[in-house]
């Protein structure tokens, strides 16, 4: 019996710049099930062409090491347990497997964040620093933001506001939202207020990420008000920040 789900392989041949439109080659012999069922559309699923990096490989393997180290289990067993948890959180096919070896750059990348997010959500200590093996930045601070950890050390982070708006109750009232922060504990953040901003951010290679509903919450950054009725250019009062 033919299979409801039909999936055939294509290759894109152009891209059509004016009506962003892919333009897509597939061979298909079945001419009896497509008129039968009267294809009209499909769905496509782009393949990553680029092969994981050696850079990726090894910053994967650092983080399970230090997870296996930390659980007491094995690497090997304990590779697999993520590599499933992994497919399962991001709804791929319950036998969906892939290998470190030569899975695709954006899998790869997918595994990383998952594992950073792991280390983080189970208060993981690493023997190294975590942002030195990570692609994405902003998404590491983002995670680290709205788990209110530090994204230079890991202790428990307050909000710095990498946009200065204000001191005393005017921050409160302020909507926030658009503007950067980065999560940082007491320690790093009275440093960062005593460096120029873009000095700091050099010496422990992070970036500011955008206040957005969920950081909203998670801060308690709940003004109303609009930045030109509250915005203040003044430094901050470090009892205020």
């Amino acid at each position: 019996m033919k299979s409801p789900i039909d999936v055939i392989s294509g290759r894109i041949v152009g891209y059509d710049e004016k009506s962003s439109e892919l333009l897509i080659r597939a061979r298909y012999e079945d001419v009896f099930t497509m008129c039968k069922r009267d294809y009209k559309f499909c769905k496509v699923e782009l393949i990553d062409n680029r092969r994981i990096s050696d850079g990726q490989r090894k910053s994967c393997y650092k983080f399970i090491r230090e997870i296996a180290s930390y659980t007491g289990e094995g690497t090997t067993r304990t590779k697999e347990i993520l590599k499933k948890n992994f497919a399962s959180e991001e709804l791929l096919k319950p036998d969906f497997t892939f290998s470190l070896s030569d899975c695709t750059m954006s899998l790869a990348c997918a595994f990383q964040k998952y594992l950073v997010r792991f280390i983080l959500d189970y208060e993981i200590p690493c023997s190294f620093n975590v942002i030195d093996f990570i692609d994405d930045i902003y998404d590491y601070v983002y995670a680290c933001a709205v788990r209110k950890k530090c994204c230079v050390c890991g202790l428990s982070a307050e909000g710095h506001h990498w946009d200065r708006i204000g001191i005393r109750h005017k921050r409160k009232l302020v909507d926030q939202a658009g503007m950067r922060m980065e999560p940082l504990c007491r320690k790093h953040h009275m440093e960062c207020h005593d460096m120029i901003q873009e000095d700091f951010d050099e010496k422990y290679k992070i970036a500011p990420i955008y206040i957005d509903d969920a950081i909203k919450q998670t801060y308690g950054y709940n003004g109303t008000r609009g930045r030109f009725e509250g915005y203040d250019e003044r430094e901050p009062d470090l009892n205020e920040i």
